[in-house]
């Protein structure tokens, strides 16, 4: 199955989820020499793909954006094809300086996660957080978007979430 790896950045595809299964890498950084370079709210003419994994990216857009790149993701997907997004879970997040886990030595605060964390975004404006998502929010816009189905697991901090084409 041909998988659009939506937002990739330097990572590659969890092959927990998709294993031995064809990835595309898509990035609006030609930095990370994706397959296609293009935003997820315009993905251009691009598809059909089985799959479409997106982890950490849809909060680095404007709300009204993320909303057109669910329903980019829509447009592109296979019918019967699975969307799997990951955000982080805003909905126990403060803004504060209190450490909310840690990463490869680096403290992710709650500043950080609605934000975006200060160390990568103060040089890099793209990784900047233009919008935020809790279960709920995330839910109701894949709704809007099309998809069916949706699942969601949540921790204080990351929220993981599919829906289907039908």
């Amino acid at each position: 199955m041909k998988v659009l790896h939506a937002g990739c950045g330097w990572q590659t595809l969890p092959q927990h989820l998709y294993p031995g299964d064809e990835e595309v890498r898509l990035d609006a950084n030609p930095e990370v020499k994706p397959d296609i370079i293009a935003s997820i709210d315009n993905l251009g003419d691009i598809g059909p793909f089985g799959g479409i994994y997106c982890s950490h990216c849809l909060e680095h857009l404007h709300w009204d954006d993320a909303h057109k790149a669910l329903r980019e993701f829509y447009r592109v997907l296979d019918v019967g094809g699975i969307v799997h997004l990951q955000v982080p879970n805003l909905e126990t997040i403060q803004p504060t300086e209190d450490v909310v886990y840690e990463v490869n030595g680096l403290k992710i605060t709650g500043i950080d996660l609605i934000y975006g964390c200060r160390v990568y975004s103060r040089t890099n404006p793209w990784m900047m957080h233009k919008s935020g998502w809790t279960p709920a929010t995330l839910t109701k816009a894949m709704e809007e978007a099309g998809f069916t189905h949706i699942r969601h697991i949540a921790t204080h901090y990351n929220l993981e979430i599919a829906g289907i084409k039908l």
